[in-house]
């Protein structure tokens, strides 16, 4: 039980990385 909390909050950390890194790179003046 306790593995499985630690997947989805290292899953979360994931998400919210790869959504943050989209948004950077979007915002960045180089293709």
């Amino acid at each position: 039980v306790k593995m499985k909390k630690v997947t989805a909050i290292a899953w979360t950390i994931l998400a919210v990385l790869v959504v943050g890194f989209g948004l950077v790179a979007d915002a960045a003046p180089y293709p």
